[in-house]
Parts: structure tokens; C-alpha cells; sequence
């Protein structure tokens, strides 16, 4: 599934509520080896009740995870060969969305399931 800009930056925001109250997308760049599994998502900090952590996982062996105090840090981070994730917004497919198709739940999470 496609995302536009804005759609990425809803689903990052607090106005996005998944059941669990957090957050887990899978993606990849299409026709990229390197990028070929990547994992995005929030989640509370166990540290700091009242503040999220946005991170990704780049990479299956974990040489490149990242966290991020806000939404805006993650979509900022050039951690896509230099480039930013709205940067290499056309090459992603968005594929799971907290572990079941994303399409699906990306319905349900709009109300939009029949």
C-alpha cells in the first residue's frame, strides 16, 4: 500500500490510536536489497509515562535502529542513504500495520471496515 506525506505524518500522530496504544509498521523500499525489511513505530517510554519513543528498524540485524524523542526527529532522520523517509516516500510499500495486513487495519483503525 501507498501512503501520501500526510498520511505518514497522521499515522504518527496522536490522533492515530492503534488498539494496543502503540504502534508497529512494517515497510519496504521496492527494488532495494539493503531495505528490504524495515520496521517504524511509537510506543510509550516506560522511563516517562507521559512521553512517546518513535523508532525504526532498518535492518534485520539491528546495526541500524533508531530512536527519536518525536515524530518530526524520525521523519527528519537521513537514514535512507542520506535521505529522509518522506524523501523515499514513492519507493515504500507499506505492507503490516501492528502485525495483520496494513490495508486492513489502516480501515479499521479510519472505521472504514463494512
Amino acid at each position: 500500500m501507498k501512503l501520501t506525506k500526510e498520511e505518514v505524518k497522521y499515522l504518527l500522530s496522536p490522533e492515530f490510536v492503534s488498539v494496543r496504544g502503540e504502534l508497529e509498521v512494517s515497510f519496504y523500499l521496492e527494488g532495494d536489497d539493503q531495505y528490504s525489511e524495515c520496521w517504524m513505530g511509537k510506543m510509550m517510554d516506560r522511563g516517562k509515562t507521559d512521553q512517546e519513543i518513535f523508532w525504526y528498524g532498518l535492518v534485520e540485524d539491528g546495526t541500524q535502529s533508531y530512536n527519536f524523542s518525536t515524530s518530526e526527529e524520525l521523519l527528519q532522520a537521513k537514514v535512507f542513504y542520506g535521505k529522509d523517509l518522506l524523501e523515499v516516500l514513492e519507493q515504500i510499500d507499506w505492507y503490516s500495520l501492528d502485525a495483520c495486513d496494513f490495508e486492513e487495519m489502516w480501515n479499521y483503525y479510519q472505521g472504514n471496515i463494512d
